[in-house]
């Protein structure tokens, strides 16, 4: 699971959670007949509580959580808003109108979110939050939740190859040619209209489903949860800290997709954030009234520090001029080594945007090799050969990805399917090849260096876009000062 840790338990405010989760209980056997499962006597109760927008300005989308005696689980936190998708001329989208917004609906309209926790930041300032969350639900979640919860938050998979599929309506067929007499046909002609039937072309699945969804002349309302890495730590946020939330959103031709040929009155379709709607739902925790005191002891009185174990991230990109056949990205993460590291090719009109380009079809540019070094070393594969029609090398990394092989989750994607859209190298950089789940690696510097060659010369400013993934920590200490270790 791409940044590790995500499988983590449940925390728990015991004062050992510092240090490391609390184990499950153990499967019952024949021998514990009259055992029981350890008590958990840590929480009172716990509740949901919603906070409103600040303003009536929705970009930037200011919204903040009071201080407040309970602990806050920050692993529940949903943001919900209603958007709108409208015509040139304003007007809603209707079913006639083919313009359709890309996957991941709910997080792809957002730019960037800005978190701080009384004032300090705890997360680095980057502007590319969607592709941050499309591979992380792409990678870290099975066809089912895709399927399923997901669905909330606008999800839908593309269909391998059509992702640049602007037309998400049911393509027509011609109807059999009758002999001369009403409503009698001949077998030729009968067999001819079956066939076409048969053979016509289809649209892309997750964009039918998103047109269906979107431009039926209605608001459509979305649950997302945020991808804020310090939120998954599984460590609950001490009482009295202030969390704000500042969300900036995408422009719309990087979000929406048309086509001026299926498109009359559509061709430049836009989104609008309904205002008032937007809040953010964050699950409030009561703790034992001894433990309670117990804690807010350790972070006063003997000045202990919260730590907030997490993977933080950053996204590079390098725009490789044409007519080359061979292009090094040199040290793109400035000296740090991450844990991960995913790696994609797309055309440079759909990253920064265009009505008729996904920005999630990481596609074949004719790359043929890559080869990743960190400090000189080949690691950790050696060179991939990508020549072959699957692009099996490729696909391999996927498989071999998060330390787990076949165990990985089932995430829906296959070996036909892999390069057309999906065509993505995944690399696991820790010196045992494993998650690094309850525990760091000393080692995160390192020289990155990427190296690929193409069978052919580079054409429509083909752009790499690179995902790293680091061991991070967060502080907190009595006085809510929030701090990072590491500063990538």
């Amino acid at each position: 699971m791409i940044g590790g840790r995500a499988a983590a338990p449940p925390s728990k405010l015991a004062k050992a959670d510092l240090a490391a989760p609390i184990p499950k209980a153990q499967k019952g056997t024949i021998r514990d007949l009259f055992s029981q499962v350890p008590e958990d006597s840590t929480i009172e109760q716990s509740k949901w509580e919603t906070y409103y927008q600040q303003s009536t300005s929705t970009n930037p989308l200011t919204i903040m959580v009071s201080r407040t005696r309970e602990w806050v689980d920050m692993r529940k936190t949903i943001l919900e808003f209603d958007v709108q998708f409208k015509k040139n001329d304003g007007t809603l989208l209707d079913n006639n109108s083919r313009a359709f917004p890309i996957n991941n609906i709910g997080h792809s309209l957002i730019k960037q979110i800005k978190v701080s926790i009384d004032k300090g930041s705890i997360q680095p300032n980057d502007d590319k939050y969607h592709y941050q969350a499309y591979l992380d639900r792409l990678l870290n979640f099975s066809k089912a939740d895709k399927e399923g919860w997901m669905s909330m938050e606008g999800w839908s998979t593309d269909t391998p190859g059509k992702f640049d599929d602007t037309n998400p309506r049911p393509r027509a067929y011609t109807n059999a040619v009758n002999s001369g007499t009403a409503n009698t046909y001949t077998q030729d002609a009968l067999n001819t209209w079956l066939n076409t039937a048969l053979t016509r072309e289809t649209p892309n699945e997750g964009a039918a489903f998103r047109h269906k969804l979107c431009a039926d002349g209605k608001t459509v309302k979305f649950f997302i949860s945020p991808c804020i890495p310090m939120f998954r730590s599984y460590r609950y946020l001490p009482p009295g800290c202030e969390i704000t939330f500042e969300t900036m959103w995408n422009p719309s031709n990087l979000v929406m997709m048309a086509a001026a040929a299926n498109n009359v009155g559509s061709t430049a379709p836009t989104f609008t954030i309904v205002p008032n709607s937007p809040r953010l739902w964050i699950r409030h925790v009561v703790a034992n009234s001894e433990l309670h005191i117990q804690m807010e002891g350790e972070l006063l009185t003997k000045q202990n520090v919260a730590i907030y174990l997490h993977m933080s991230w950053r996204v590079v990109t390098e725009t490789i001029p044409d007519g080359r056949h061979y292009h090094r990205m040199s040290n793109p993460f400035n000296g740090y080594r991450p844990s991960y590291m995913a790696l994609g090719f797309l055309r440079g009109d759909a990253y920064n945007g265009s009505y008729t380009r996904n920005p999630f079809n990481f596609r074949d540019m004719h790359q043929s090799f890559v080869k990743v070094t960190v400090d000189g070393q080949e690691t950790p594969y050696q060179r991939i050969d990508l020549r072959s029609d699957l692009k099996d090398e490729g696909y391999n990394t996927w498989m071999q990805f998060s330390g787990q092989g076949v165990e990985s989750a089932d995430i829906g994607l296959n070996r036909q399917d892999y390069k057309d859209g999906n065509y993505l190298l995944l690399f696991n950089l820790n010196p045992d090849g494993e998650q690094n789940f309850g525990y760091n690696y000393s080692r995160v510097t390192g020289n990155i260096n990427i190296d690929v060659d193409f069978t052919q010369a580079t054409a429509d400013n083909t752009t790499m876009l690179l995902a790293g993934y680091f061991e991070q920590e967060a502080w907190i200490d009595g006085n809510k000062n929030v701090a990072l270790k590491n500063n990538y």
